[in-house]
């Protein structure tokens, strides 16, 4: 069975770690419903750092994760995957 990460649950924790990195008074766009879903997304991978962007797209196996659950965090890993 595969865990998957919703969207609004992705968006909702990059926006807690950003805002602990980005002075208060910044405009985050990317938290903007009025703006374009381009200019969000290009806001919010302008803010991503490379490791943060391959986090999101790697899908780890949940029998490899369960070692060291500090993993999910190190590497960004946002969908995990459990063997059957």
């Amino acid at each position: 069975m595969r865990i998957f990460i919703k969207g609004t649950v992705f968006i909702s924790f990059l926006s807690i770690v950003m805002s602990l990195f980005i002075p208060a008074g910044h405009a985050q766009v990317y938290k903007d419903p009025t703006a374009s879903v381009e200019a969000r997304v290009n806001d919010l991978l302008s803010r991503m750092t490379l490791d943060e962007k391959i986090g999101q797209m790697t899908q780890a196996d949940l029998s490899v994760i369960s070692k060291n659950k500090n993993d999910i965090t190190i590497y960004f890993i946002s969908e995990l995957s459990q063997s059957v």
